[in-house]
């Protein structure tokens, strides 16, 4: 089986909230990715806390010039009252638009879907980011 690194990356700069308590900033990827002791480096975000599109778009950028390979894309819920609310539910449709912009920037593999979590089919993920070579990334927006 392959060896894959991961991560979580939170898509706004802007709150002073993090959801996940002092997780790290986009910024700060290459902390967390430790590309060059797996053979696929994966990442996952959560969508719903009030992040912009555009704002997704950059993380997507900003993790596929890191060569990350598998990026997942799902629906933040909350787990209790404890946690931050839900800001709002993307419809499928922004989650195959999203997919459809990660996709430009080399992914090997995207899962985008409401109930998609970074563990998602991670096995079937792994292997189709290995075997699969990385795209050429387009120019961004």
């Amino acid at each position: 089986m392959a060896e894959q690194a991961n991560g979580i990356a939170e898509p706004s700069q802007s709150r002073d909230i993090s959801a996940r308590g002092g997780s790290p900033q986009t910024r700060q990827l290459e902390h967390n990715l430790r590309v060059s002791r797996a053979d696929a480096a994966a990442f996952g975000v959560m969508v719903g806390l009030g992040e912009t599109l555009g704002e997704l778009v950059d993380v997507f950028r900003d993790l596929g010039e890191r060569a990350v390979d598998i990026l997942t894309v799902g629906q933040y819920l909350r787990p209790s009252r404890d946690h931050l609310p839900i800001a709002r539910f993307y419809t499928p449709d922004e989650f195959s638009f999203l997919k459809e912009e990660a996709l430009r920037f080399g992914f090997r593999h995207v899962e985008s879907g409401p109930l998609v979590r970074s563990s998602y089919h991670a096995h079937e993920q792994a292997d189709a980011g290995i075997s699969r070579p990385r795209s050429v990334p387009t120019s961004s927006l």
